[in-house]
C-alpha cells in the first residue's frame, strides 16, 4: 500500500467516471423510456380521436335523417291538406246553382258583360283569399272563356292534354301547369 499512495484516489476516479458513464446511460435511457410513453399517448389520444368521431358522426347523421324525415312527412302532410282544401273550393263553386248558371249563360252568351263581370267578381275574392294565380273557365275545346286576373293568354299543353279526362269525370280537378 505504500508503494501506491496515490492508488485510492485513483480508483476513486475510475469509479467516478464509471458512475458518469451509468449516469449518462441511465440519463439516455430514462429520455427513450418518456418519449416512448409520450408517443404512446399520442396514439392512444389519436385512437380515441378518431373512434370518438366515427360514433359523433353516426350519430350526427342519424339525427340528420330523422329531422330530414319528419320534416318530409310534415310538407307530404301540408301538400296533401292543400290540395283537399282546393278540390273543396271546386267542389263548392261546382255545387252552387247561382255559380253554374253564370257559367253555363257566358258560355252560350260569350258576349255578355254581366256574366262575365259576376264571375270576375267572384272567382276574385277566391284569387284573393287562397292566392290563387290564375283562374281560368275553359269550354269542352280548350278555349279560354273567362280568366281571373283578365289577361288573353295561351292555356297550358299539360291542362289541354288533361281536359278531356276531366270532362269525362264531371269532377273539378287540381292540375299542376308546371311541365
Amino acid at each position: 500500500m505504500g508503494e501506491y499512495p496515490d492508488s485510492g484516489a485513483r480508483v476513486k476516479r475510475e469509479v467516478k467516471i464509471q458512475s458518469d458513464r451509468l449516469s449518462s446511460k441511465g440519463r439516455i435511457g430514462i429520455a427513450h423510456t418518456l418519449i416512448a410513453i409520450f408517443g404512446l399517448l399520442v396514439v392512444i389520444i389519436f385512437v380515441f380521436s378518431c373512434v370518438g368521431y366515427q360514433n359523433y358522426s353516426a350519430h350526427f347523421r342519424k339525427d340528420v335523417e330523422k329531422t330530414l324525415a319528419v320534416i318530409s312527412d310534415l310538407k307530404a302532410s301540408e301538400i296533401s291538406q292543400f290540395i283537399a282544401e282546393r278540390m273543396a273550393d271546386g267542389n263548392t263553386l261546382l255545387g252552387r246553382p247561382a255559380f253554374y248558371n253564370a257559367v253555363k249563360h257566358l258560355i252560350e252568351n260569350p258576349g255578355d258583360v254581366k256574366s262575365a263581370e259576376f264571375l270576375r267578381e267572384w272567382l276574385g275574392r277566391y284569387a284573393a283569399h287562397y292566392q290563387y294565380s290564375d283562374i281560368l273557365i275553359l269550354d269542352a275545346r280548350g278555349v279560354e272563356i273567362l280568366s281571373v286576373p283578365q289577361k288573353a293568354g295561351k292555356v297550358s299543353t299539360t291542362l289541354l292534354k288533361r281536359l278531356p279526362e276531366v270532362l269525362r269525370a264531371k269532377n273539378p280537378e287540381l292540375v299542376d301547369f308546371l311541365p
